[in-house]
């Protein structure tokens, strides 16, 4: 079964951006082409390590942290570089390179539904 349900008042107004013209052109991005900066990180059960051009940061775990899922560990090495090289930047587009999918996918919807072990 089809049915049409009405967006509230409020919801609208959030999507009413999207038809502005001048704040949207078809055809075009609405994003800044080129983030200002790309990091690059892993984990390991022993380690991390990030990138960023030139500059690279990592240390290993603690007896405590390396017992941690990869998940979280992998988690931990995208939060630990974005404070390494982007303590100085304000409001940027930053694009962060991971391997591990599960943890792309966390970041990329803003936290999870379920517990993360």
């Amino acid at each position: 079964m089809r049915a049409k349900i009405p967006l509230p008042r409020m919801s609208k107004m959030d999507l009413a951006w999207r038809t502005d013209k001048t704040v949207y052109l078809p055809g075009k991005n609405m994003f800044e082409a080129e983030p200002a900066l790309t990091i690059c990180s892993d984990a390991s059960s022993t380690g991390w390590g990030a990138v960023c051009s030139e500059t690279s940061t990592g240390m290993t775990w603690t007896y405590k942290e390396s017992s941690r899922h990869i998940n979280v560990l992998e988690l931990q090495v995208a939060f630990n570089a974005l404070q390494a090289f982007t303590g100085w930047k304000n409001n940027s587009k930053i694009m962060l390179r991971l391997d591990n999918p599960t943890a792309v996918s966390y970041i990329n919807r803003v936290g999870a539904r379920g517990p993360m072990h």
